[in-house]
């Protein structure tokens, strides 16, 4: 993806996806589509105050 922000990549992903995360057993999988590591997602979801 050309955005580089772990960041802007969360918000591009729920914008293509009716505004929904995965269920937090999927979040690997949602890691991998938007071409981040586990952690640096966990991390920006954290900041989100998503678990």
């Amino acid at each position: 993806m050309r955005l580089k922000k772990v960041r802007d990549r969360v918000d591009a992903w729920i914008a293509l996806n009716a505004g929904k995360l995965p269920p937090k057993g999927q979040w690997k999988v949602l890691a991998e589509q938007i071409g981040v590591s586990e952690e640096a997602l966990y991390r920006e979801l954290a900041t989100r105050n998503i678990s």
